[in-house]
């Protein structure tokens, strides 16, 4: 189990996993968006395995025909349960025997399984990744880190905005931030997820991503909104294009990967090398071809 608030990396530490060790589960790979709910998972699992359950029996009945058939195959499967919710029984999620693996990712505390529990950054090491790009601010970063609250992904961001503009010095981008804040779409925002963020920071990390957005260019946008529509599933650049509507062209005249590198370059994507880049948002991992 992955354990922490939202913004810490818990879904990118499975996707991570699953592209390091994916190919040792030779029964499948299985991502599960488990705050749909039991038969979501049955769904989202029974679909890709090729596995026919009985829709008309009781929900741990068609759990248990689920692990049963994977059981049968007699070969190693992972079942991603991602951003699983609160107040709701986690037994029935899990296989109860045979050689299925589970990762859980929960914002939730109170469960007793083992678990890696993701915090938010210290002063030092959110100034070490303020200063891990292409520009150095010192200690100047401290504040930075201090008003993002530590969270991993907003100081990613955040970085990647100043070395993206050159020009703007961290007290110029905490009055940027600070002007983003009273945004009214902020606000909602604020409203969604001040349960799921650090304490205090939400008006503060909404901003860091909006400046992010507004300086993406509108082809990065396009992309970034149709990736959103996809989360968490993993996307081919193939299908990017299929959708779009892009020509196959060069890579240095593509308009796909320019957008994606513009994309990358705010850290509104992520990009590995093949056979393991693809897409999935907030982190987007771009799959080639």
């Amino acid at each position: 189990m992955v354990a922490g608030t939202g913004g810490l990396g818990k879904t990118q530490l499975a996707i991570e996993y699953a592209h390091r060790f994916g190919s040792t589960y030779t029964g499948g790979v299985y991502w599960v968006e488990a705050d749909l709910g039991l038969i979501a998972m049955i769904t989202q699992i029974s679909g890709p395995a090729g596995i026919e359950v009985d829709t008309r029996a009781e929900e741990g009945e068609q759990v248990a025909q689920l692990w049963c058939e994977l059981n049968s195959r007699d070969l190693p499967c992972l079942v991603i349960l991602d951003n699983f919710p609160e107040n709701v029984k986690l037994r029935p999620y899990l296989p109860t025997s045979g050689r299925l693996h589970t990762i859980v990712t929960t914002r939730r505390q109170d469960l007793a399984h083992a678990a890696v529990r993701l915090t938010a950054l210290s002063m030092e090491e959110g100034v070490r990744l303020l200063n891990s790009g292409d520009r150095q601010f010192g200690d100047a970063a401290g504040e930075l880190g201090e008003r993002l609250g530590g969270l991993p992904l907003a100081l990613e961001l955040a970085k990647s905005y100043l070395n993206y503009r050159k020009n703007v010095s961290i007290p110029v981008l905490l009055d940027e931030i600070k002007a983003a804040g009273e945004m009214s779409v902020l606000g909602e925002f604020r409203s969604e997820y001040r349960d799921q963020l650090p304490s205090g920071h939400e008006q503060d990390i909404a901003s860091t991503f909006q400046l992010s957005w507004d300086i993406a260019p509108e082809p990065a946008k396009q992309l970034l909104r149709l990736m959103g529509e996809l989360a968490p599933a993993v996307v081919p650049k193939r299908l990017l294009r299929t959708i779009l509507n892009l020509p196959e062209q060069p890579p240095l005249r593509g308009e796909l990967n320019k957008g994606l590198d513009e994309l990358v370059r705010l850290s509104l994507a992520q990009m590995q090398s093949a056979p393991l880049n693809e897409l999935a948002p907030l982190r987007l991992v771009a799959r080639g071809n």
